[in-house]
């Protein structure tokens, strides 16, 4: 329902609602100067109306009225705003009262709904503003903002179609007083300057997506809005000193996903730069590499520590580090994952927990002769395949190389203890002395809760790397890839207590046909161990009925190359157990044929 409302010179059209009547529309008489806003309870005029009426300078609100959108083109020289009502204001603007609740209290705060349209020389005191409506400014002549201190939020196009935008943008942002509103699109370097006061979150969004560097003069504005959403551009400068905190400026940069080089001018007393990654003022200490930091990273001469978690992340590709670097701090390249080159420092006592975690492009490192420890984890999950231990490494800790690809371990004589290292693809470890490291059996082999974890780990390793090759100056063992953890503890201890491995190795593999026929097989061959090649030759008609039937013919062949045939009737049964399609297999025993002095079985 429609209701329409005179008074002397003017009428309103109301819409007739629950909670009272809504001013859609209206017409004021060229002679009016003052109008009122009464008996409805809200005036809602949309932006698209084009009426305007330029003799009305005086606006008087009523009691009843609780809420007004009006253009400030339809009364642009509106020079005061008459109030009897608890909502609104007495000014020379639209201004309304609010009341939010902050952590339990009611506070009351002011919005900005209309500037009208001021004259170039008029000021706009914004005194108490801490809320700018939409459409605010529209039409305004006047750039002379005062009292602007206030301000904490600006909704969208607050200053839409307003003069600010026609003046020069400074250090290529736009600036409504000391509020920044914008930035110059084809700018290629903005400036956040030192005495700005507002910036809104949703512009520091858009500035660092689209422009590549911000220096920024005021970082307690910037970082205001810019750390709770870790947005970046892809170089920030940061001409003033850091207001933040060092772990949360150190959690920023490490996390902002656009961020490529920081750079921290002489104006902080707290920090410096080199090679766009963040120090401590001494340069002493490395704190921390941008996420998205591309290539190679040439470490600071004179940086004697990398601190925690410094370069995770990153997607750095090559790191050089001086000598100067004493000290690499838990995870310092954790999950750079593009990271492909390492040349560490000669100065180094320990390569710390998780240091270069999920490194998953890290193929090979050299560790220098300086290093003594590698803790824990710290290369698991690196796709590590060669690694040079140096000359005075003497314990590697839990987990060191888990997941790796290392199939060779060369340890240096210097090597006292291993922990449980893996487990990793291992196939050959060499020691460079007769001592044995202590604890190696559970460093190379993957110990298993109980024998029916084999079938679930069944993965082809099992079958294609059943034994790791311990080489030593004076002894061979082939040393079970699996084994359960009661056996690998009581070999542990023997090996402990005599530094020598078992004679052979077969007996402690899981009760698992392929495995232990393959471990005996080594041992029989290359360590000429009767005791193996008894077991093997008591255990023949099984083996070869394995090998059938997981199709492994040269295996197979291995096996019968090692003469274990002794009758005749064990001869036929395993001849019938081969198929035609082991060629290889078959010819190579009724060639044994011969040697047993059988009848021609070629038939």
């Amino acid at each position: 329902m429609i209701k329409e409302l005179k008074n002397n010179g003017y009428r309103f059209m109301c819409n007739c609602k629950a909670s009272g009547l809504s001013v859609f529309d209206m017409d004021v008489e060229d002679n009016v100067e003052k109008i009122e806003f009464s008996g409805v309870e809200e005036i809602a005029i949309e932006k698209k109306s084009k009426k305007s009426f330029p003799n009305v300078t005086t606006i008087v609100i009523g009691e009843e009225v609780e809420y007004i959108s009006i253009p400030n083109e339809m009364f642009p020289n509106v020079k005061d705003v008459i109030s009897y009502n608890k909502y609104f204001l007495n000014s020379n603007m639209l201004l309304m009262k609010e009341y939010v609740e902050d952590d339990g209290t009611r506070m009351e705060t002011i919005r900005l709904l209309n500037a009208f349209c001021k004259q170039h020389d008029e000021i706009i005191d914004l005194k108490s503003v801490e809320y700018i409506d939409k459409y605010a400014f529209s039409g305004c002549q006047s750039t002379k903002i005062i009292n602007d201190d206030s301000v904490k939020v600006t909704m969208p196009l607050a200053f839409s179609n307003a003069p600010f935008w026609n003046e020069e943008p400074v250090g290529g942002v736009y600036m409504a007083g000391r509020m920044v509103i914008g930035f110059d699109e084809a700018a290629k370097e903005l400036v956040i300057p030192k005495d700005a006061l507002y910036l809104n979150g949703a512009l520091i969004v858009k500035m660092c997506k689209e422009c590549s560097k911000i220096v920024v003069k005021n970082s307690g504005l910037f970082f205001k809005y810019a750390f709770s959403s870790y947005d970046a551009p892809k170089n920030l400068v940061i001409d003033d000193e850091v207001t933040l905190k060092e772990n949360h400026f150190c959690s920023y940069i490490k996390n902002c996903n656009n961020l490529q080089n920081i750079e921290v001018t002489a104006k902080s007393k707290k920090y410096t730069t080199y090679d766009g990654v963040l120090y401590d003022k001494t340069g002493n200490t490395l704190l921390a590499c941008p996420k998205k930091r591309r290539g190679a990273v040439k470490i600071k001469n004179g940086t004697q520590t990398i601190t925690d978690n410094a370069f995770y992340g990153s997607s750095i590709e090559e790191i050089e580090m001086p000598d100067s670097v004493k000290n690499l701090k838990e995870g310092a390249f954790c999950n750079c994952q593009k990271l492909q080159k390492v040349n560490l420092s000669n100065s180094l006592k320990i390569i710390p927990n998780s240091c270069f975690d999920f490194c998953s492009s890290l193929h090979e490192i050299k560790i220098p002769d300086s290093v003594e420890i590698i803790e824990k984890y710290a290369f698991f999950d690196a796709k590590l395949t060669n690694i040079d231990f140096g000359k005075s490494v003497r314990v590697i800790q839990y987990g060191a190389f888990k997941n790796t690809n290392l199939k060779k371990l060369r340890l240096p004589a210097s090597i006292k203890k291993l922990d449980e290292i893996g487990p990793f693809p291992v196939t050959d470890v060499y020691l460079e002395t007769p001592y044995i490291p202590e604890d190696i059996c559970k460093a190379i082999t993957e110990v298993l809760a109980s024998v029916s974890d084999l079938r679930i780990l069944c993965s082809p390793d099992y079958i294609v790397r059943p034994y790791v090759t311990v080489h030593m100056p004076d002894q061979t063992a082939y040393f079970p890839s699996y084994m359960l953890s009661n056996i690998v503890s009581q070999v542990n201890d023997f090996v402990n207590d005599y530094n020598s491995f078992p004679e052979n190795m077969f007996y402690y593999s899981p009760d698992d046909m392929i495995m232990r026929c393959k471990i005996a097989m080594a041992e029989c061959k290359n360590l000429n161990s009767n005791t193996a090649k008894n077991f093997l030759r008591n255990n023949i008609i099984s083996y070869v009925k394995s090998f059938v039937k997981i199709k492994d013919e040269l295996k197979l062949v291995d096996l019968l190359q090692l003469n274990l045939i002794e009758t005749a009737d064990e001869f036929a049964e395993i001849l019938q157990m081969i198929p035609e399609s082991m060629t290889s297999a078959k010819a190579y025993l009724l060639n044994i044929s011969k040697n047993l002095n059988l009848v021609d079985f070629s038939c």
